[in-house]
């Protein structure tokens, strides 16, 4: 008789513990996809043969769309970049870039290492 209640007992227990332990199991769950959606990276990279005073404009397009200046020595920095597949394109007038852009995939670290190089274009004389 004894066995029964203990096995009873024990039963209730669990069928008692059940809902806590389904509810740490979502909350767990819920935090850790907070966490993979609040990974954000830094793309960086340089543009060679600007002019000094030349800043060309980096245009980033894909899951997110980013525009930034580059530094006086040609740098640039792009911050809370999403997880994703971008293009990553150079412009300013009187310049033309090789190569023209650059396809990356940002994943689960930080882009370094994006290069362009600029050409000066000549102005063409209006007949």
């Amino acid at each position: 008789m004894k066995m029964k209640n203990l096995r009873r007992l024990t039963v209730a227990l669990l069928m008692a513990a059940l809902p806590l332990c389904m509810a740490a199991q979502k909350k767990a769950q819920g935090q850790a996809q907070q966490k993979k959606a609040a990974q954000h990276y830094t793309v960086q990279g340089q543009i060679d043969g600007l002019d000094s005073n030349h800043h060309a404009t980096i245009n980033m397009t894909g899951k997110q769309k980013h525009h930034v200046a580059t530094h006086d020595d040609g740098t640039f920095m792009i911050n809370a970049v999403e997880p994703g597949s971008y293009t990553v394109r150079p412009v300013l007038a009187g310049y033309r870039f090789t190569p023209t852009f650059h396809t990356i995939a940002v994943r689960d670290h930080d882009h370094t290492g994006v290069a362009f190089t600029a050409h000066r274009v000549q102005a063409t004389k209006k007949r």
